[in-house]
């Protein structure tokens, strides 16, 4: 029974570490400004970069639910007019409901992680052993997955991200047309390469160092 409440423990927080791994590069303006130095965009829009920041700030808060909406009006090739169009808006609405989904996903781990140790701690149960056993063999497991889907995702990731787009998504919102939808346009196919590369770097760091941690703990313990 322990080792079953502990494999389950080692999945909610691969589930946390996941969504921590992406959460960092897809709510950084920081990686957003590198991205648009990288390809270009102010010029290719032509909007000035701190405005394109700006945009990209409320763009970030409403994908968190911190902003009502996109309305949001900016200078584009020198005309005043609003950044997004109304299926662009649209698409964020489902967008932001995928990650809302995600957060209350990681909310949901978490909480059952924690309530695991509270009740494990007051049946005084040698828990953390278990934990480290399990969280050892379901990352171990998981890499190795990981590893085959990039590889296929790598061959083809233009076809990997339309397969994604028709999983999370049941519209066509998604599918925008480069010259009428600057959303497409201020991040690329390039963009959704570079910010799944830096997922993938940082979700193996946090996998990797939580297996070291579990043989660490294990080999202290059995000394």
């Amino acid at each position: 029974m322990k080792k079953t409440i502990a494999v389950v423990n080692a999945v909610c927080l691969l589930i946390v570490l996941l969504w921590v791994s992406l959460e960092i590069p897809t709510f950084g303006p920081w990686f957003y400004s590198a991205e648009y130095d990288k390809y270009g965009i102010p010029a290719q829009i032509r909007v000035s970069k701190g405005d394109l920041m700006t945009v990209t700030d409320r763009l970030l808060a409403y994908m968190k639910g911190g902003a009502p909406d996109l309305t949001i009006e900016t200078t584009v090739a020198g005309e005043r007019r609003e950044f997004f169009n109304q299926r662009e808006k649209d698409h964020m609405v489902d967008v932001k409901n995928l990650i809302l989904a995600g957060f209350f996903a990681r909310n949901i781990a978490f909480a059952i992680i924690a309530a695991s140790f509270i009740v494990m701690g007051l049946l005084r149960k040698r828990f953390l052993i278990d934990f480290a056993w399990a969280v050892k063999r379901v990352f171990i497991g998981f890499l190795a997955l990981t590893a085959i889907l990039a590889a296929l995702i790598a061959s083809n990731f233009d076809r990997a991200f339309t397969i994604f787009h028709e999983m999370f998504f049941n519209n066509s919102l998604w599918i925008l047309n480069p010259d009428t939808d600057l959303l497409i346009n201020i991040v690329p196919l390039g963009f959704f390469m570079d910010i799944s590369r830096t997922i993938a770097i940082i979700f193996i760091v946090f996998c990797l160092l939580a297996i070291v941690l579990s043989f660490v703990y294990n080999k202290v313990k059995r000394a």
